[in-house]
């Protein structure tokens, strides 16, 4: 699961994905329609980062890979 999160800990869930790849393309595509609908007025949550949350072995929700919003 791919969640976007801002520097205060607000997020927002983005997509269930099947990669880290997978999650760093969705990532840049929500990353720029976040800035157009900013440009044009709106209030989005401005993620500091993405994070891809993944079930490990023993059944918990762990953090897979972290994506700076900066980066992309």
């Amino acid at each position: 699961m791919l969640i976007a999160e801002d520097e205060e800990g607000h997020s927002e869930p983005i997509a269930v994905v099947a990669s880290i790849n997978e999650a760093r393309e969705i990532a840049s595509g929500d990353m720029r329609r976040r800035r157009n609908d900013l440009e044009q007025g709106g209030t989005p949550l401005c993620p500091y980062e993405y994070k891809v949350w993944a079930r490990g072995l023993d059944g918990d929700y762990r953090v897979a890979a972290t994506i700076s919003a900066i980066s992309i």
